[in-house]
């Protein structure tokens, strides 16, 4: 695992957390053609809610869940204490960065999310998400780390296709003109494409959750979400580090992709004469 602790990933980033923040605070982050809202209320699960993209939503809510030794159930990490700061980032308009600290008991969680939003009228987005979970204390940690996320491509939710891909590093939903995917690093221990409600309802209840191995597809019809899971162990002083890229991009209309496939097919026939 990686040593390093949150203060000096505050250093580097160069940046200084100021008082703890105010419980149901908002904060916005937007650049070029993309916001979002970050709600840390500590009765909130929502976190990251209403990604919105040339004017539309495509992401209803997103946000992380832990468990540690001795936890009946899982709890959303606005639940603990926290320290917030925001960042401009680059030399355009606009707040892109946000960093979140929160404090637990023996532990901390680090959120570090940078949103890049693509020219006007292009359909594309960015957001990367960096998380270090650190063991402050000596003894061993074992540790669960979740993402949820619930997409509403074009503002809508019962149209969407989620499924879990490749080495089960990438979860994607998918409707006719739009596309959300997240390349996570490293892969999850567990994972499950699935309804909101029920991934939710397995995250807020008083039990442990693990959502063994459903890549799905789950859709079109109902609310799809998908939700990853991390399961590992800390010595004392170490950290694990996630990392989340997701993307939302237009999906190729099919008389594209006939034309790419047309345009393939000369450069065969053209090899093949010469």
């Amino acid at each position: 695992m990686v040593r390093t602790t949150s203060a000096v990933l505050l250093v580097l980033a160069g940046l200084v957390i100021p008082a703890r923040a105010e419980a149901g605070e908002m904060a916005g982050l937007s650049d070029r053609n993309s916001y979002v809202t970050l709600d840390t209320d500590p009765a909130s699960t929502h976190g990251l809610l209403a990604w919105v993209v040339d004017g539309i939503v495509h992401v209803n809510s997103q946000w992380f869940w832990y468990r540690t030794e001795g936890m009946d159930g899982e709890e959303s990490v606005n639940t603990l204490p926290l320290e917030m700061s925001l960042t401009s980032g680059d030399f355009d308009a606009g707040t892109e960065r946000a960093v979140l600290l929160y404090t637990g008991d023996g532990f901390t969680i680090t959120v570090d999310v940078v949103l890049t939003g693509g020219s006007d009228g292009s359909g594309r987005a960015d957001l990367v998400e960096s998380i270090a979970i650190e063991n402050t204390a000596a003894a061993p940690l074992s540790f669960h780390f979740y993402q949820f996320c619930n997409p509403a491509l074009n503002n809508t939710l019962t149209d969407d296709v989620v499924a879990i891909l490749g080495e089960n590093n990438t979860a994607r939903c998918e409707d006719a003109l739009i596309r959300c995917e997240a390349v996570v690093t490293p892969p999850p221990s567990q994972y499950a494409a699935a309804s909101a409600t029920s991934l939710l309802a397995e995250l807020g209840d008083a039990n442990p959750t693990d959502l063994g191995y459903v890549p799905g597809p789950y859709g079109p019809g109902g609310n799809a979400a998908w939700a990853l899971q991390w399961d590992f162990d800390l010595a004392g002083g170490d950290t694990y580090l996630v990392s989340i890229d997701k993307m939302i991009v237009p999906v190729p209309e099919p008389a594209t992709l006939g034309l790419l496939g047309l345009g393939v097919a000369g450069l065969v026939v053209r090899r093949r004469r010469k």
